[in-house]
């Protein structure tokens, strides 16, 4: 790999080396031809290498170039749009979180978490909880009210909707257990609509896993979207809304 780099880094270096070790063989190989012989052989080489030259050269003025340039402004074009609208990171995966994130999570002084009856989240990152409970940071978890309109909905149409109830009564639980020593910093909310994504928000990004429409399982892309941008601006304004429009859990 470091001699693939090396070639490229120094290609024409080498193609000037390799012309010069050609012609001096060409010359050895043809010792025996006169002087003006060479000279002729010389002359017709150097007059067809200048034109398969020009050749290239033209196609690539008139061809290539135009090409190419177009495909870098499609790609550079592209991507500065999305940028612009917020997206800074994606992943096919949405349980594939990273360090840095994990890390942001931690330390945000505002967290929300939005979703219908994630145990296994909340048990994954228990200790996320118990460590912003530590620190005092404040956190808001959005969880499915069990006989609203959103999970009635689900029952209805999927018989295969587990105890909803339990789940989040066990979510609640590990949380209590999380801010024993400072129950004010978390604030359970119930909701009682059908979430068509995932959220989780701070208040420098916002993480927003679409829901699938097909049963199964599979994985869940994940989109990272950064403040102060269009997309950070409408998904904001929607958990807040929905933040609003939720029912406070007694958490004494």
């Amino acid at each position: 790999m470091n001699t693939l780099k090396l070639l490229v880094k120094y290609k024409s270096l080498v193609l000037a080396t390799v012309g010069i070790v050609l012609i001096f063989t060409a010359f050895y190989l043809n010792r025996d031809m006169s002087l003006q012989e060479l000279l002729v052989t010389s002359i017709a080489n150097v007059g067809a290498l200048i034109l398969v030259v020009g050749i290239l050269q033209w196609l690539f003025d008139h061809q290539m170039r135009e090409e190419m340039i177009r495909e870098i402004s499609n790609t550079v074009l592209g991507n500065t749009h999305i940028h612009d609208k917020g997206i800074v990171d994606c992943d096919d995966n949405s349980l594939n979180v990273k360090e840095e994130d994990l890390e942001h999570w931690t330390k945000a002084e505002n967290l929300i978490i939005a979703a219908h009856y994630p145990e296994a989240f909340f048990a994954r990152y228990s200790k996320l909880f118990e460590t912003r409970c530590q620190t005092e940071k404040s956190t808001t978890v959005l969880l499915s009210k069990h006989d609203g309109q959103g999970i009635t909905y689900l029952k209805n149409s999927d018989p295969e909707v587990p105890n909803v109830e339990e789940r989040v009564q066990c979510i609640i639980a590990l949380l209590t257990k999380s801010f024993s020593q400072s129950p004010t910093t978390i604030d359970i909310r119930l909701h009682s609509v059908v979430l068509h994504y995932l959220i989780i928000a701070t208040e420098q990004a916002i993480w927003v896993t679409p829901m699938l429409n097909s049963k199964g399982r599979s994985h869940v892309p994940v989109l990272k979207v950064r403040h102060n941008s269009p997309l950070y601006e409408i998904f904001n304004a929607d958990v807040q809304r929905l933040i609003a429009q939720s029912e406070k859990v007694d958490n004494t």
